[in-house]
């Protein structure tokens, strides 16, 4: 219900938020895709729902920390410390039943020119889905509390930058043994993608 409510009003204000989003053609109208972002702020999941949900009309699903991912609009795939697999394995089935899925493998949020090591689960999920791979960088302000995320989205417009990217080539990785070298590699290759959208560099 509080979707229903808040959700509409706050897209006027997201929208106003967002000063450019390019590559929205990269993301398939239809069938599965593994979406790969870095993290600014307290709410890129949201303005990716908007992007998302509202510009081709199709839900998404979030490989969150977060239980409470309300103010998305999409769904929740909890990435708790100790049920990492099973969240995995609750993503793989979405993107076998044809549903976008969203990872920040950074996992946190990060304001600095470099972007933190990637973890493993969008690769993972990558290898064994062999859907399509949409890097996507996200150029924003970095807000200390979420509380200064919402006042900045009612008074600051037009400072959010969304580059989506043409899917990452992977092919080379499939049916292999999937080792720690392999997810390294293919993590590598993810996380080098998404760099070159949120102009930042990736040493790991």
């Amino acid at each position: 219900m509080i979707n229903h409510l808040i959700f509409p009003v706050l897209r006027i204000f997201a929208r106003r938020r967002i000063k450019k989003i390019t590559g929205i053609e990269n993301i398939p109208k239809s069938g599965p895709a593994l979406l790969v972002s870095n993290h600014v702020d307290y709410l890129d999941g949201w303005l990716l729902t908007l992007l998302v949900v509202f510009r081709i009309k199709r839900k998404i699903y979030f490989v969150s920390q977060s239980k409470n991912y309300f103010w998305t609009g999409g769904m929740t795939i909890p990435l708790e410390k100790h049920g990492k697999q099973e969240a995995l394995t609750k993503a793989l089935e979405s993107l076998k039943n044809n549903k976008i899925v969203v990872f920040f493998p950074e996992g946190q949020r990060n304001d600095q020119k470099e972007l933190l090591k990637g973890k493993t689960g969008a690769a993972r999920l990558a290898l064994w889905s062999k859907c399509p791979v949409i890097p996507i960088g996200i150029m924003a302000p970095s807000a200390s509390h979420f509380s200064k995320s919402l006042r900045w989205l009612f008074s600051k417009p037009h400072e959010v930058i969304i580059s989506i990217g043409t899917p990452v080539a992977l092919e080379n990785y499939y049916n292999k043994p999937v080792d720690y070298q392999l997810l390294t590699d293919c993590t590598r290759e993810i996380m080098k993608a998404v760099g070159r959208l949120a102009n930042k560099s990736y040493h790991f």
